[in-house]
């Protein structure tokens, strides 16, 4: 039976006070508050492996979520909104990047055009999402241009 690590976890605040690199990693030091310290963490021997996730706290206490991460998100979002725009669909074929004016159509071209088996993928492939942001900025230029072509009749 899989064990929930969130159960089991020991969990304590601390600050980073420095890191280097050594001959076999990266050493981390944290400071720990004496009434955080779990007492497990004290009574194990060194050498002892931990799994570890940290979470930055942010002044008011609370969780800041990492650029990386929230930008990852925004993409997977906009992905999925820009599949069901049929101005997007339109941009796709006319590009190259799909075969039909469909969302089905739009979604595998955009999942090729980025070299990703899906849209979830955003949230961690950095080269994707950069590939993402330019097409959906010639996306919105297309849109700019073809407002002005409009405008101008």
């Amino acid at each position: 039976m899989p064990t929930d690590v969130r159960k089991i976890a020991l969990a304590f605040e601390a600050v980073k006070l420095s890191s280097k690199q050594d001959k076999s990693g990266y050493v981390l030091v944290l400071s720990i508050h004496p009434n955080d310290v779990p007492e497990e963490l004290m009574r194990s021997w060194v050498g002892t492996r931990y799994q570890c996730a940290l979470v930055e706290l942010g002044d008011d206490d609370q969780p800041v979520v990492p650029k990386s991460i929230a930008d990852g998100e925004r993409a997977v979002g906009q992905a999925g909104m820009l599949c069901r725009n049929p101005k997007f669909w339109k941009f796709m074929v006319e590009g190259g990047y799909a075969l039909e004016e469909k969302e089905l159509s739009c979604v595998e071209g955009l999942k090729e055009t980025l070299g990703i088996s899906s849209r979830s993928e955003l949230r961690i492939n950095g080269r994707a999402r950069k590939l993402f942001e330019g097409l959906v900025t010639m996306f919105e230029q297309s849109l700019t241009r073809s407002g002005r072509s409009q405008s101008d009749d």
